[in-house]
């Protein structure tokens, strides 16, 4: 449920919208709500049952410490229910339910999941897939029982009367653990619990258990004691550092920056709201072969990914290589050649002895040679790909733009690295698909691929910070290719206490936003070509102000963000 009215006024036009519904007035209503939506739908629940039917379903789990998870839950039936039944004689109610759902959808926010965080979570999915389904679109990105139980709502949506109250209460069953008996919240005396109670709402309680979803995962071979590993998995809990990053390197290969500076990194960069997290850079590069179940399924799963990447790209290459014509066309009209001054002084290359003497006399960093083949331009672009699970269904889409874009870059001579990012229990991994020196990263780009969460701010932060290390250019340009929906599992700590808020929703854009503005003043120029949906557009434009290109699909790639780089690269 949405939060009540907070003023008399507004309790009153509740309680009348539920009244209206029902065809009867002077009762209390059990439920209202500040969307007159949800109150119709209320009354007409009311008409449909009868308020004493209403109050014995609610009462099976009242009290409980779940009891706010188990009515949202509830409602979700009832509302398709009586929809469905009240449609026919009240047609505008497909104008308000559209209204709603659009809402809703927009400013979905995760809240707090301190009372038993996976029913909160399980609910809150059902809930973002019922309004998109309300809509006409999919239900999104399910887990394979997500999915089974939001099969189980559609079917149970059809009943009626007691028939409808049995559902709900065998779907509570049999997937939020609900067997009839009240579990009021307490909090037990011993300091075990306690401290795993505090654990979980300073630091979040999901990150030791979160696992790689990837798409597909049967063609991994699986022995009995792959089998019993699995099942250790998911009995992970975040109280182990260690094996926290064993997992990390496990799925993204070996990291490709020494401890100490990962570790300078994060005491820079992991403050504030990120308080807690960690950062990850690595080549994709795998330290040996992949040992038991979740490697191998990751490793099998990327490769597999990969070779979809190649196989598009293959049966849309003239396609490709047109846009790559069109777009570096454009960009070449924006970028004038420049020479580094000093003659072929450059900030890497082949050591030049004549000047070594600079470096610590002047702090100097050009005392190299600057290889002929060198980019000209000034500028340097860092191309940043979302690889979030939320990015799953376009990832052969996404490879195909990145490419594009780079080989585009590379042809006007600016200097271009690509990396993907996505976060995993707390940490944001930074993959390098074509670092700064390949002069061909077209194959390597191909190797995208989508999973986990995305902690954008961090990202940004971490992806400026390293591009200012390795590109050793005056001008730099983070491009990001997102669909501007940061959501983490790992919270974001605020205030002097450090309390928790799910990173994700209006915290996550606010925060991501915030990244954007701070970065600029450092002087790296932050701009995204945006391929989400509809509704995160103004998220987007909340992020990335007016440095932002959207696209729908490849053919409108030369024009937005010829246009978007046209307009930044010749920026004074």
């Amino acid at each position: 449920m949405k939060e009540l009215p907070s003023d008399a006024a507004g309790i009153r036009r509740a309680r009348n919208q539920v009244w209206t519904g029902a065809g009867r007035y002077g009762y209390e209503p059990a439920f209202v709500s500040s969307y007159l939506y949800l109150n119709t739908i209320m009354g007409l629940s009311d008409a449909f049952h009868g308020d004493a039917a209403l109050q014995a379903l609610f009462a099976h789990w009242a009290g409980d410490r779940c009891e706010s998870v188990y009515d949202s839950f509830a409602w979700l039936l009832l509302e398709s229910e009586a929809y469905r039944r009240a449609l026919p004689t009240r047609p505008a109610l497909e104008e308000l339910r559209r209204l709603f759902a659009d809402e809703f959808l927009e400013g979905v926010e995760w809240h707090s999941r301190a009372e038993s965080y996976g029913r909160a979570l399980l609910c809150r999915s059902m809930q973002e897939a019922h309004w998109r389904v309300a809509l006409g679109k999919t239900p999104g990105l399910l887990f394979p029982r997500e999915k089974r139980l939001f099969a189980a709502m559609q079917s149970a949506s059809a009943l009626t009367g007691a028939a409808l109250e049995d559902a709900v209460l065998a779907l509570l069953r049999k997937y939020f653990g609900f067997h009839g008996v009240v579990r009021p919240l307490v909090l037990r005396s011993y300091t075990g619990s306690f401290l795993l109670w505090l654990r979980r709402m300073l630091f979040g309680s999901r990150a030791g258990t979160d696992k790689l979803l990837l798409r597909q995962e049967e063609h991994v071979e699986k022995s009995d004691g792959d089998k019993a590993e699995r099942r250790g998995i998911l009995k992970l809990l975040a109280t182990d550092a260690t094996a926290d990053l064993a997992y990390i390197e496990s799925c993204f290969g070996r990291p490709s920056l020494p401890p100490g500076q990962i570790a300078a990194l994060e005491h820079e960069l992991c403050r504030g709201g990120h308080q807690g997290c960690h950062l990850y850079f690595t080549a994709g590069d795998a330290a040996n072969e992949p040992q038991g179940y979740e490697a191998r399924r990751v490793a099998a799963e990327s490769a597999q990914q990969a070779r979809r990447n190649c196989a598009r790209y293959a049966a849309n290459r003239a396609l490709y290589e047109s846009t790559v014509r069109r777009l570096t066309e454009r960009l070449r009209s924006a970028l004038v050649p420049q020479r580094h001054l000093d003659g072929d002084a450059a900030r890497w290359g082949r050591l030049d002895s004549r000047r070594a003497w600079r470096a610590v006399a002047l702090e100097d960093e050009r005392v190299f040679q600057q290889p002929e083949d060198a980019p000209q331009s000034e500028w340097a672009v860092e191309l940043l790909l979302d690889a979030s699970a939320s990015r799953m269904n376009e990832q052969e889409t996404i490879a195909a733009q990145g490419c594009v874009l780079a080989e585009s870059l590379r042809r006007c001579g600016v200097a271009v690295q690509v990396e993907s990012f996505c976060s995993l229990r707390g940490y944001t991994v930074l993959r390098t698909l074509k670092s700064w020196r390949d002069e061909d990263g077209t194959r390597r780009i191909l190797r995208y691929s989508a999973a986990g969460w995305n902690r954008d701010a961090l990202a940004l932060r971490a992806a400026a910070r390293h591009m200012e290390e390795m590109s050793g250019s005056h001008r730099r340009l983070l491009l990001v290719l997102t669909d501007a929906s940061p959501n983490d599992s790992w919270p974001l700590n605020r205030g002097a206490m450090r309390l928790r808020r799910d990173y994700g929703g209006k915290a996550g854009v606010i925060d991501t936003a915030e990244a954007v503005r701070d970065l600029e003043r450092q002087g790296v120029r932050c701009a995204a070509i945006f391929t989400g949906l509809d509704a995160a557009w103004h998220d987007a434009e909340t992020i990335y102000g007016v440095r932002l290109a959207r696209i729908c699909d490849m053919s409108e790639l030369a024009a937005a963000a010829g246009a978007l780089l046209e307009r930044e690269l010749s920026a004074p």
